[in-house]
C-alpha cells in the first residue's frame, strides 16, 4: 500500500508517517530531500527546516519571491522523484510525506500518485487557524505564499498575516480536496491515545468501503 500525506505544514504529516514506519512502511521524506537540494544550492554542509525557514523569510521581506520561486523548483524535482520511487516500489508499503506547498506542484503530480495509492488529506477546522499562524511567527518553517500575501491601506502587520493566513489555508484547502482519495478529520487524527495501528486500520477501512 502506498500512502501521500498531504495539508498545511506542523499539523501531523510526519508525525504519522514516521508512525507507519513502525508498521513497516518506508518512509519517503519529501522536506529532507528538499534540504539536501537546498543545502547544495546554498553550498551549506547541513540545513535544517529551522534553517530554510529563516532563509525563506517572511513574504514581505526583500527577496522572499525569489526564494519562494527556488524553493519550489526543489520541492518539483523532489515529488518526480516521489512519483518515480512509487513506480519502483508499487508492490510495497511506502508512505510519502510531503510539503505543504507539494500542492502548487500542479495537480498531474497527484493523477501520476493516485495510480499507485491513497491521498490522504489531514485537514484542519478554523478554530485552529491562528494558532498555527502564531507559531509561524514565532518560529518560522517554510511558508509558500503563492501571492496571497496582500497587505492593505492602514492594515496593522498582524491584521495582515492573520486576513491572509487564513485566506492561504481556504485556497489550499480547495487544492487539496480536488486531488485527496481520503479526508482525516483534525479531531480524530490529533487524538493523543490513537495507536499507529488503528490509524492505519481506519484508512483501510475508509478507502474500502
Amino acid at each position: 500500500m502506498i500512502i501521500t500525506f498531504i495539508g498545511m505544514s506542523n499539523i501531523g504529516k510526519s508525525y504519522w508517517s514516521k508512525q507507519l514506519t513502525t508498521l513497516g512502511f518506508e518512509r519517503f521524506d519529501c522536506d529532507k530531500k528538499i534540504a539536501t537540494k537546498l543545502s547544495q544550492q546554498l553550498r551549506e554542509p547541513t540545513i535544517s527546516l529551522q534553517t530554510i525557514g529563516n532563509w525563506l523569510g517572511f513574504p514581505d521581506t526583500a527577496n522572499f519571491q525569489k526564494r519562494e520561486a527556488q524553493y519550489l523548483a526543489c520541492e518539483a524535482e523532489v515529488m518526480q522523484e516521489a512519483i518515480e520511487y512509487s513506480i519502483e516500489n508499487r508492490d510495497r508499503n511506502l508512505v510519502i510525506d510531503t510539503g505543504g506547498s507539494a500542492i502548487y506542484i500542479g495537480e498531474e503530480v497527484f493523477t501520476k500518485l493516485r495510480a499507485f495509492g491513497e491521498i490522504v488529506y489531514l485537514t484542519i477546522p478554523p478554530e485552529v487557524h491562528q494558532t498555527m499562524l502564531q507559531g509561524y511567527l514565532n518560529r518560522p518553517k517554510p511558508l509558500i505564499w503563492n501571492g496571497v500575501f496582500q497587505p492593505m491601506p492602514n492594515e496593522g502587520k498582524h491584521e495582515t498575516f492573520s486576513r491572509c493566513y487564513s485566506q492561504l489555508i481556504a485556497q489550499r484547502d480547495r487544492l487539496y480536496e480536488n486531488v485527496c482519495t481520503l479526508k482525516l478529520n483534525y479531531n480524530f487524527y490529533r487524538q493523543s491515545s490513537l495507536a499507529a495501528e488503528n490509524f492505519l486500520q481506519h484508512i483501510v477501512a475508509k478507502v474500502t468501503e
